[in-house]
């Protein structure tokens, strides 16, 4: 188009209608099923005006950029995203978003977290660590897409848990003669992690006296005393006042099952607010462990019928039958295969089984017969 001027006459057909359009006027009036007249090498042939667009616009680029550079845990990160040639559709650009974790830069290991599909997401505690990508997916006029990851990290945790390493009381009050003991404490308190530490966290010691002075005057205090520091664990709400039994992590969020309740599932993505909304598929069982691993969460129970329960996203559940139906009490994730034990079984081949998959599973031999085991830690099997 270099070589032509505005006032340039095209040759254009429309529904066997031929007519004249300028070269100023020429993007804005042809119609993608419109005919022009090319020559070329002294050959003529047809193109459609599809093709005439598409000739004169570069092809479409996105890219993607995270804000802010390195991601915190509590904190929201937003992706902007920008496009270069192709045409705008008519009311412009429309961006479908992917949140996920890897393990690096590059994308290893890519999980997408659940409903993130927005321009915005706030990371988690549970993808501390992680690196954050967002992927984007755009098309132009001519219904070429474009698409792009780009991800930051590894995400920040923000602000930690203090780790205490020493705690000794001392008297406050150590020249009076009604000192509480006749000897001397130092006071000593060392934390891991410098700086301030989040305050809902809360430190508890429990101090046995007659009458303590804690600094901040107040009425006395006699018999046990509790004493709260900033820093440590907060009790929050379960979705359900259940006996919880075991509680693991994976696909972007946390999942505790439990051995009684209506419903034996519960689920947070950060690990605060818990929901069993849209739990299906497992039964009213006595499940006592869950694990994640293989993009799949399994659990086991006592001797029934079915004794593992499988799961993608912790919401829809299968179930599968075990080796053998005794008291399944742990099971965990490691070189690429569940493997779990029992309480009980008659002998060493009926207390450890393990599976690729979750689904199907084989027994292994244990050291022993007989075994009651209730936590899967360490332990001699052959597989």
């Amino acid at each position: 188009m270099s070589t032509t001027n505005p006032t340039d006459l095209f040759l254009v057909n429309r529904s066997d209608v031929s007519y004249y359009v300028t070269q100023a006027n020429l993007m804005a009036q042809i119609k993608d099923t419109d005919l022009m007249l090319i020559n070329r090498d002294d050959v003529s042939y047809k193109i459609t005006g599809v093709d005439v667009k598409k000739s004169l616009v570069d092809p479409i680029e996105l890219t993607v950029t995270l804000a802010p550079t390195l991601p915190v845990v509590g904190l929201v990160e937003t992706a902007t995203a920008i496009v270069g040639g192709g045409k705008e559709p008519d009311g412009g650009y429309v961006f479908a978003y992917q949140w996920s974790t890897a393990t690096d830069a590059t994308g290893t290991g890519r999980v997408n977290i659940n409903g993130a599909t927005s321009n915005t997401y706030t990371p988690v505690i549970g993808g501390a660590d992680k690196y954050l990508g967002c992927s984007v997916t755009t098309a132009d006029a001519f219904g070429t897409v474009a698409s792009v990851t780009t991800y930051a990290g590894p995400v920040d945790p923000g602000e930690k848990e203090p780790v205490i390493t020493a705690v000794v009381l001392t008297e406050t009050n150590a020249t009076d003669n009604n000192r509480f003991t006749s000897s001397n404490f130092p006071y000593v308190l060392d934390m891991a992690e410098q700086g301030n530490p989040d305050p809902t966290y809360s430190l508890k010691a429990k101090l046995t006296g007659a009458t303590f002075d804690f600094g901040v005057k107040s009425a006395t205090i006699t018999g046990v005393a509790d004493v709260v520091i900033p820093g440590g664990w907060n009790a929050v709400a379960a979705a359900e006042d259940n006996s919880w039994t075991s509680i693991t992590y994976g696909n972007g969020k946390f999942l505790a099952i439990s051995d009684d309740g209506s419903n034996r599932v519960m689920y947070s993505a950060d690990g605060e607010t818990w929901s069993n909304a849209g739990v299906s598929g497992l039964p009213n069982y006595t499940w006592n462990s869950v694990t994640y691993g293989g993009n799949k969460f399994v659990a086991v129970t006592n001797g029934k019928t079915s004794t593992v329960a499988y799961s993608t996203d912790g919401l829809t559940w299968e179930s599968t039958d075990a080796t053998t139906s005794v008291n399944w009490r742990s099971v965990t994730y490691g070189d690429n295969k569940f493997v779990a034990v029992a309480a009980g079984g008659s002998t060493a081949s009926g207390v450890v089984m393990y599976s690729p998959d979750g689904i199907s599973w084989t027994a292994a031999t244990a050291t022993a017969a007989n075994l009651h085991i209730h936590q899967l830690l360490v332990m001699l099997i052959s597989i």
